[in-house]
């Protein structure tokens, strides 16, 4: 059995401390080397014990968690996991801006358990953390990129992304200058009440509009929709118009579930619909992005070196081996490109 990943938690409650500890250590893949009450504790175990990841919590006196991620960089490489109430979800996508990897809501102690969601979600995405500050470059897969749509043109671009997604998804909606001649639905792992403000935030970054998916909203060009935390969204055509789903889950391991919207997508759009599956642990969007291969739509996926965690663009390589493999900076330009081109092949509108 290899090493255990070596963890320093920081936070400034001694249960919530104590409580982690004993989930992380639970299987014997990870030994929590110290424990920090605040930032400036953390900065000297970092410095002392050379963690393989942190899970750091943002509220905490003397030295701050927004504080410790500004200067972490100078000190060390490691990856960091944000353990968060959710009743400011604002500051976890700063801290994320800041350099942290992911987030997890904190549980409460009782709920901090190896069988409870919340633990079981919290372990995984420390040790994927872990692996991905110490991880090896594999083969690179030779990235193919495509030159123009077909004529027929794309009317929704379906996204899926998990951790490190929130930067690859700005990223992508900016690069789009005007509001581009179809919509975008995105499938991004989050709990409820962060896609909300996920939404809010990009809604003053992009040059369109942005929201959160609503029940029975009509999927419009020119617009992009976040699927809201803790449900499952499809698009149904009703009357030949895409309308928005809405459901609790029904056995998804994630909600928003990116294998549930893909296949949606590719139901409601057929060879109109594109996916793209970037970022993130697991194998959430592979099936997705099959469904959409097998009606005729566009396939991407986020090029394994640019990835943050490549095991979901590596799922859905291997559930669609054609599908056009592009660096985050060539995809940028692909769809940027793509938009103005679909635009100008469209007719004016008949006044």
């Amino acid at each position: 059995m290899p090493a255990p990943w070596k963890v320093l938690v920081v936070d400034d409650q001694a249960a919530n401390r104590s409580a982690l500890s004993a989930l992380l250590e639970q299987d014997g893949r990870a030994v929590v080397v110290g424990r920090a009450s605040d930032g400036t504790e953390a900065i000297r175990l970092l410095r002392e014990k050379e963690p393989d990841v942190i899970t750091l919590d943002l509220e905490m006196p003397r030295m701050d968690g927004f504080t410790f991620l500004r200067l972490v960089p100078g000190i060390r490489r490691v990856p960091i996991i944000v353990v968060s109430t959710d009743s400011r979800p604002h500051s976890v996508f700063q801290a994320l801006e800041l350099g942290a990897l992911d987030f997890v809501v904190k549980p409460t102690v009782g709920d901090i358990s190896p069988s409870s969601d919340a633990g079981r979600d919290l372990r995984e995405k420390v040790l994927a953390a872990a692996e991905y500050g110490n991880r090896i470059p594999g083969p690179e897969v030779p990235e193919r990129e495509s030159t123009g749509w077909r004529s027929s043109g794309i009317s929704c671009v379906a996204v899926a992304a998990s951790t490190g997604g929130p930067p690859f998804v700005q990223a992508l909606l900016e690069s789009l200058t005007e509001p581009p001649p179809f919509s975008v639905v995105v499938a991004q792992h989050m709990p409820a009440r962060f896609t909300e403000a996920f939404a809010e935030r990009l809604k003053k970054r992009v040059r369109f509009p942005v929201s959160e998916l609503k029940q029975a909203e009509p999927i419009l060009r020119g617009r992009a929709y976040i699927c809201p935390g803790g449900l499952i969204s499809t698009i149904k055509s009703v009357a030949g118009h895409p309308i928005a789903r809405l459901s609790p889950p029904a056995g998804e391991r994630f909600a928003p579930s990116a294998d549930v919207l893909l296949s949606s997508v590719a139901d409601a759009f057929g060879q109109e619909a594109a996916c793209v599956v970037a970022t993130g642990m697991g194998r959430d969007g592979a099936e997705g992005a099959r469904a959409v291969d097998r009606a005729k739509g566009r396939v991407f996926v986020e090029a394994p070196s640019t990835a943050v965690l490549p095991t979901m663009p590596l799922a859905a390589l291997e559930a669609v081996p054609t599908a056009r493999v592009m660096r985050q900076d060539a995809m940028c330009r692909y769809f940027s490109n793509a938009a103005r081109a679909l635009a100008a092949s469209r007719p004016p509108a008949r006044s």
